[in-house]
């Protein structure tokens, strides 16, 4: 009798444990109600800026000098006009990064490091026109001449 009881417990711990294992890997729970699709994402619109000349004074002279052309990404058409409203602020906000960032000795350690610029360009998109106005900043071309 004892070995029958045991051997009862026995099928009933593996019982229970297929059991759960049944429950929690192969049970399939009714199907849900379908939700509604999320509206599809708005348009990228994006703006390209004019050229912008920098140059970087070295020694009291001109030692480079970069030609950038950026381009804007907007994900709305209600903030791509907002920032078209403010586009010579902006203007001016990134001649004035620009050649503070291009002067320093790290810019030139790190070969002109175009994430850096971009990182901070996006700041100073965020600063002039709100924060999220401008999607993304991007830089369509950059030509360099160098100077003896």
């Amino acid at each position: 009798m004892k070995k029958f009881l045991l051997i009862l417990i026995l099928l009933l711990l593996l019982g229970a444990g297929g059991g759960a294992g049944y429950w929690l890997y192969l049970h399939k729970s009714a199907p849900q109600t379908a939700e509604a699709e999320p509206p599809p994402p708005a348009p990228i619109t994006s703006v390209t800026m004019d050229i912008l000349p920098v140059s970087v004074v070295k020694n009291n002279r001109v030692a480079r000098v970069f030609f950038f052309r950026f381009t804007l990404l907007f994900d709305a058409p209600e903030r791509q006009a907002r920032a078209q409203m403010l586009m010579p602020r902006l203007i001016d906000g990134f001649n004035t990064e620009l050649h503070q960032l291009l002067a320093r000795k790290l810019m030139e350690q790190t070969n002109y490091d175009p994430d850096l610029i971009i990182a901070r360009l996006q700041e100073v998109a965020d600063r002039v026109t709100g924060d999220g106005t401008v999607h993304q900043v991007t830089i369509a071309n950059v030509d360099r001449k160098d100077f003896k």
